[in-house]
C-alpha cells in the first residue's frame, strides 16, 4: 500500500475515533445518554441527505459518497457505545 493511502486511512481513522470520543463525553454528559445519541446520529444522517455536495470527481456520485457518509456515522455511532469511561468517585 501506498504512504499516502496509508496516511490517509490513518487520518480516517483517527478522526472517527476522536468523534466517538467526542460524542461519548458530550452524551455522558446528558441524563438519556442513548437517547442524546440516537438524536446526534439522526440528525447527521437527515444533514447527509440535505446538505448539497461539492464537485469531488467525477468517478464519483453524490450518493456514493452519502452512502459512504451514511456507513462512517453509523459506525462512529456504534464506537461511542462501546466506550467505557472509569466510575469515579464522588
Amino acid at each position: 500500500m501506498e504512504e499516502t493511502t496509508v496516511n490517509q486511512v490513518g487520518a480516517d481513522v483517527a478522526v472517527q475515533l476522536m468523534l466517538m470520543m467526542l460524542f461519548a463525553c458530550v452524551s455522558r454528559l446528558a441524563e438519556d445518554s442513548d437517547a442524546v445519541q440516537t438524536e446526534v446520529r439522526d440528525r447527521l444522517l437527515e444533514i447527509t441527505e440535505a446538505v448539497s455536495l461539492p464537485s469531488v470527481s467525477d468517478d464519483l456520485e453524490p450518493e456514493e459518497i452519502r452512502r459512504a457518509a451514511r456507513m462512517v456515522i453509523s459506525n462512529v455511532f456504534v464506537g461511542v457505545s462501546a466506550i467505557q469511561f472509569p466510575k469515579h468517585p464522588v
